[in-house]
């Protein structure tokens, strides 16, 4: 449970009032403008590659005609159509990306010439570039344009967008033909992946990505835990991965929803020099009020009429009071201007990895490691027995469960969650609640908000730190709390964490509050792997606390389920994984 406002419709509609300019003309502060990567120069792509990539990047069908017509010229004079550029990507990827959405230009019959003329002088047809993308995997949504005729009329196979079912007939297909020649050795290693299928990866952004970049543009990461089979780490936190936008379209009018597909098919472990090609998919965008449907990154939708316009501001903001028409009105006017529903992602945020189907790794690193631990002591053990279980509201309702304790000074947790990209909560105001209430309505972040005072012992939090994407609905966040004596020299802090997955409204009408995920110890990795991975993290430990129920309620009758284990995490000033030059 976190942050909730309590008002009546005659305040809140002074308050709306006063500082309706502010409602109506502020704007949704997103992470960062989405600009695509510097592309590599000219002179490194082959003269054929580069016109179709120059004709990839045109804005208008005239500027994409102009390098269409050079390609042919230089197809009449002989050029090596099976020459590939830096990313191992031949003129079809090019021409593919560049003819995407050519059923809404009048260049489609053009393309399919093309790619036949491509085709008849040799071209791989089923050339995989580094991502372990083809031509064909650029037309997710273009399943009749001449480009996709042609092609399929070459049998051009998919590999990224290949459907799952029929790449795990063709892995039985492969088992079964090794069984038949007994092949044992050979069946062992295809099952004995490093990576088996529904492996996930916890990534951070290091580049910029959203509905308004170009297909084929190259998007890098970080991963940001240990990633794990069962209890054994087989690649560090650091490792990168690459992979380019597949598919990326803007909200183009009321009617349509931004989009973007991002295909992450290259990994290099820490400590390697070789990447490695995998499958993966994007399954979930942190704290994003985007949604994710197989992969396919899909925009918030726009409220159109009036009556949803009313209804959804007013249960936001959790009114259902009649007369309070100028209110209303004031809601009306903030949804009928125009307010950004495009994806825009910049470094930083985070996002979690499917492997879609088994891998093995080019370069395994030398003996991955998960984070580093320690033993816990009797003192420490005592320590966490003594916690309070619960901290409670004001009104003395048990609220949040407390699931962590740091061991540093005031400086290290302040630095630690700094680093980690956490920020502080602003005191709850008049002046942030009305923040508050127009983040909600437009559904974007608002970095800073406040939270609900909860007391541990009687006592206010010492930090309240949380952690948002683009939308204030969704936010992991932890009240931290000073507690009494020293533990090897150092203070001791409990936490309890939360994550908040979306906006609720109470009963009564006349407030709001964040409901939670009901999985308590996801947040309580959540803050591992974050604190580890600023390098302040320098060894945790999991210290069992008997006794916990596995199933409680919150003040806002939220469930929470939980081991009743309590994080406990060293601070200091340590280093963060490396990441390897690319």
């Amino acid at each position: 449970m976190s942050f909730s406002m309590h008002c009546v419709g005659c305040t809140v509609a002074a308050l709306l009032l006063a500082g309706v300019g502010m409602v109506a003309g502020q704007q949704s502060q997103p992470i960062a403008a989405a600009a695509p990567p510097p592309p590599p120069p000219a002179n490194a792509r082959p003269p054929l590659v580069d016109v179709l990539y120059q004709a990839a990047r045109a804005r208008t069908d005239d500027e994409t005609g102009k390098f269409l017509t050079q390609a042919r010229t230089l197809l009449a004079q002989g050029t090596d159509v099976r020459a590939v550029d830096a990313d191992g990507r031949n003129g079809l990827h090019w021409l593919s990306i560049a003819s995407s959405d050519a059923r809404r230009t009048r260049l489609g019959d053009t393309f399919g010439e093309l790619t036949e003329t491509l085709i008849e002088a040799g071209a791989e047809v089923g050339r995989s570039d580094n991502y372990g993308v083809m031509p064909l995997d650029w037309q997710p949504l273009a399943g009749d344009s001449a480009f996709v005729m042609v092609m399929q009329g070459q049998q051009a196979p998919r590999e990224a967008t290949r459907p799952l079912g029929d790449q795990i007939a063709t892995l039985l297909a492969r088992l079964n033909a090794m069984t038949a020649e007994g092949d044992l050795s050979g069946t062992r290693s295809t099952l004995d992946s490093h990576l088996p299928s529904q492996t996930t990866l916890s990534i951070r952004l290091t580049s910029n990505v959203g509905s308004r970049s170009l297909a084929g543009d190259v998007v890098d990461a970080v991963v940001t835990a240990p990633v794990m089979v069962g209890d054994r780490a087989v690649m560090p936190a650091g490792s990168t991965v690459r992979g380019t936008v597949l598919l990326a379209r803007p909200a183009r009018d009321r009617f349509h929803q931004s989009q973007l597909y991002v295909h992450f098919g290259q990994v290099r472990p820490l400590g390697t020099n070789e990447p490695s090609v995998l499958r993966t998919r994007v399954h979930d965008v942190d704290n994003a009020r985007e949604k994710v449907l197989d992969g396919l990154i899909v925009g918030i939708p726009l409220p159109e009429s009036k009556l949803q316009k009313v209804s959804w501001a007013t249960a936001t903001l959790g009114l259902v009071a009649p007369g309070s028409g100028r209110l209303l009105e004031a809601l009306t006017a903030a949804f009928a201007r125009t307010y950004s529903r495009e994806i825009v992602y910049g470094p930083g945020v985070e996002m979690t990895l499917v492997v879609d189907m088994p891998q093995s790794l080019v370069e395994r690193p030398e003996n991955p490691r998960g984070w580093a631990t320690f033993a816990p002591t009797p003192p420490l053990e005592e320590i966490v027995r003594g916690l309070p279980l619960r901290s409670t509201m004001t009104s003395g309702i048990d609220a949040d469960v407390t699931n962590v304790v740091l061991l540093g000074s005031a400086a290290d947790v302040q630095a630690a969650f700094a680093a980690a990209g956490w920020v502080t909560a602003t005191s709850q105001n008049l002046s942030s609640d009305l923040k508050t209430f127009v983040a909600t309505v437009e559904q974007h972040q608002y970095k800073h908000a406040p939270m609900f005072v909860l007391r541990l012992d009687g006592k206010d939090p010492d930090y309240v730190f949380q952690k948002q994407n683009d939308t204030f609905a969704r936010r992991h966040h932890i009240r931290v709390y000073k507690r009494d004596g020293i533990l090897d020299g150092q203070p001791v802090w409990a936490g309890a964490a939360t994550h908040d997955i979306g906006i609720g409204v109470g009963r009564d009408g006349t407030s709001f509050f964040h409901n939670i995920e009901e999985q308590l110890d996801r947040e309580r990795t959540k803050v591992l792997n974050d604190l580890m991975f600023s390098g302040k993290g320098l060894a945790y430990a999991m210290v069992d606390r008997p006794g916990v129920p596995p199933k409680l309620r919150n003040g806002t009758g939220d469930t929470m389920m939980t081991d009743g284990r309590v994080l406990v995490v060293k601070l200091g000033n340590g280093a963060p994984p490396a990441a390897p030059v690319r």
